[in-house]
């Protein structure tokens, strides 16, 4: 298993954090959703100055909830968001986590999801939305429920999209 480093997003990630998204989604989504769709999806959701201003507000919190891993090279390979559920103390969601498809893998998720375990005091519950489809994000979860009282709900992106 690879070593990887994992810190807070800043700024100037936000390009790295754009294209490990396209490379991520085009790889894992490609047969499950238009490409044109996921391309419309991306320019939304991962645009550099969304990214830029969710950076921004994740970096005036104490406990600092959107992160990239690094490689010892200090390439960044991935990265993952939570947040908090205001109505349940304890409770997050997991909002985005992915990686290049090179390190699918290479337990580089798994460095990411350690470090919110270990990280966030408050920590007792977990949310993540798995697109049914998605194979290797229904594997992930599958592999790190072991670790904890993870919720996993399964619904297709689509109806997430519209609600």
């Amino acid at each position: 298993m690879m070593t990887f480093s994992i810190r807070p997003a800043d700024e100037n990630d936000a390009s790295a954090i754009a294209t490990i998204a396209q490379l991520s989604w085009q790889q894992t989504y490609a047969e499950i959703f238009p490409l044109a769709m996921i391309t419309e999806f991306l320019s939304l959701a991962y645009s550099v100055d969304n990214l830029k201003k969710r950076i921004q507000n994740d970096q005036n919190k104490q406990t600092r909830l959107f992160l990239v891993a690094t490689t010892v090279s200090n390439e960044i390979v991935a990265f993952a968001q939570a947040t908090p559920d205001k109505n349940l103390t304890g409770s997050y969601e997991l909002i985005r986590i992915y990686a290049k498809p090179d390190f699918f893998g290479t337990g580089v998720g798994k460095a990411l999801f350690d470090h919110f375990l270990t990280h966030v005091e408050d920590l007792r519950e977990l949310n993540a939305w798995v697109e049914a489809k998605n194979q290797v994000g229904q594997a992930f979860f599958t592999n790190e429920m072991a670790l904890m009282p993870l919720v996993k709900r399964q619904k297709p992106f689509l109806d997430i999209l519209q609600s």
